[in-house]
């Protein structure tokens, strides 16, 4: 009949702010992404939908991380052209691209390799800008993926393995740090041409 508050007896802990928040990651609005009937930009994309994936086939969604961007939020523009992209393409610094090594020495055993975008920076065809309010899209897998968007870049994913809120594990993908992916690109950029 008298219940009494329990919840006094609990301990409280201080909510302190993340003095280093982790960097942004997740798709923007207006990216294209292939499907299994054509291109659609992310925001439309549900769970259950079907996307390519880098070794040729179609994955399902299995989860959807949309988390809001406050306005200022920096972001890069790539070109239409840079990595393969046929228009422009906004990437958040944190987001991952998988990149083929075409046969760079420095890593022999990989055939392709995630580059944080804030790599990108400084590059020509890439520019920094600030977003108004927007929302970055994380497609989850069952395991992580790269998939296709903007014709002709890849953007890696999670797997339900990995936490959707956080930075990939060590996975299938060799991830460089910001400072071997800037070596990476320049030796890419004198392999390619």
């Amino acid at each position: 009949m008298f219940l009494k508050d329990f919840t006094r007896t609990v301990p409280a802990h201080p909510v302190l702010a993340a003095r280093n928040p982790r960097p942004e990651t997740g798709l923007l609005a207006g990216t294209r992404i292939e499907t299994e009937t054509g291109w659609r930009e992310v925001s439309t994309l549900r769970i259950g939908d079907r996307v390519q994936s880098w070794d040729g086939g179609l994955v399902r969604i299995v989860a959807l991380d949309r988390h809001p961007l406050a306005a200022g939020t920096c972001a890069l523009r790539l070109a239409g052209g840079l990595l393969g992209t046929c228009d422009d393409l906004l990437l958040l610094p944190g987001q991952h691209l998988l990149i083929e090594t075409l046969d760079d020495p420095a890593l022999p055993d990989a055939l392709a390799v995630l580059v944080p975008a804030s790599a990108l920076c400084g590059r020509p065809g890439v520019t920094e800008i600030d977003l108004p309010c927007s929302e970055a899209v994380v497609p989850v897998f069952a395991e992580e993926e790269a998939i296709w968007c903007q014709t002709g870049t890849l953007a890696h994913c999670p797997g339900l393995a990995d936490n959707a809120a956080t930075l990939p594990g060590e996975g299938f993908f060799p991830r460089l740090s910001p400072m071997a992916a800037r070596a990476f690109l320049d030796r890419r950029l004198r392999l390619a041409a």
